[in-house]
């Protein structure tokens, strides 16, 4: 999944037609690819209260193939 078609999963859920799992996936996705720290508030807000409930994990910095190291 790219991060484009992440955001269009989160932002065409107004019906609730998408699964939960496909959401977590699509936030999981902008957070490995650091996108999410990019993206409106709205975005970090939600990837913070999926972090807060387990759902997401931010990635290992410490890899290599981590794009999340060269942000910090």
């Amino acid at each position: 999944m790219t991060p484009f078609e992440a955001c269009q999963i989160i932002e065409w859920d107004d019906d609730n037609s998408i699964g939960m799992q496909d959401i977590v996936d699509a936030v999981q996705c902008l957070i490995d690819t650091g996108t999410i720290y990019h993206l409106q508030g709205y975005y970090q807000r939600l990837a913070q209260d999926m972090l807060d409930e387990g759902l997401v994990h931010m990635p290992d910095v410490h890899d290599r193939n981590s794009p999340v190291q060269y942000l910090l």
